[in-house]
């Protein structure tokens, strides 16, 4: 897990006034303490712990809190920038930027991480033979500039994108409604349980 907290010393970075700490613990979905935490990076290869960071983030005592997943398969990925709130909330922003587990609530069910794929973990030496060799800093890349962006403009148009390296393609996650609402996501002002999916 990875944070950011300008309230503790650490680093500076992005070139701006941003201070970064890193904070380094094992999570699981009745993991306490979390609660200063501004930003997660997830970078995770099972459903698992998605669901635990989500979990987590969700125990805040307030506010929201951002969390930036990145993953990918053989030649394609995605990198999501969305804002988890506290669930002792009732109301919701229409305009909170949706998470990972909310436009695709299957990378939340961690039943399906023992369904056996033929694509191994990034972490392994054997994945360079079965997906591509520059899917991950890709994927790395384009989370990067959504954080600079964020960071040095104080605002973004575009929330995450979907990249595939077999086709060439770059499709951007906008900021939009209407583009949420194609993915399940619901914005009425109440909030809604994230709840994984459930797959026969």
């Amino acid at each position: 897990m990875q944070g950011t907290n300008v309230n503790k010393p650490g680093q500076h970075g992005y070139g701006c006034d941003t201070t970064w700490e890193a904070d380094v613990c094992r999570l699981n979905t009745k993991t306490t303490g979390v609660h200063y935490v501004d930003l997660v990076i997830g970078a995770v290869d099972n459903r698992s712990a998605r669901l635990a960071i989500l979990r987590c983030l969700e125990r805040t005592s307030t506010g929201t809190r951002y969390y930036l997943d990145l993953g990918n398969r053989a030649g394609d990925g995605q990198v999501v920038l969305g804002e988890v709130s506290t669930d002792k909330r009732k109301n919701d922003s229409v305009w909170r930027l949706p998470h990972i587990g909310e436009m695709f609530p299957e990378l939340i069910n961690r039943k399906l991480d023992n369904v056996e794929d033929d694509l191994p973990s990034c972490s392994l030496a054997e994945a360079l033979e079965k997906q591509s060799l520059f899917i991950n800093p890709v994927v790395s890349l384009f989370a990067s500039n959504i954080l600079w962006q964020l960071f040095t403009k104080g605002e973004i148009e575009h929330h995450g994108a979907f990249v595939n390296l077999d086709y060439m393609t770059v499709m951007p996650i906008s900021i939009d409604q209407e583009v949420w609402s194609r993915f399940g996501v619901v914005r009425n002002g109440k909030r809604q349980k994230v709840r994984p999916l459930e797959v026969a």
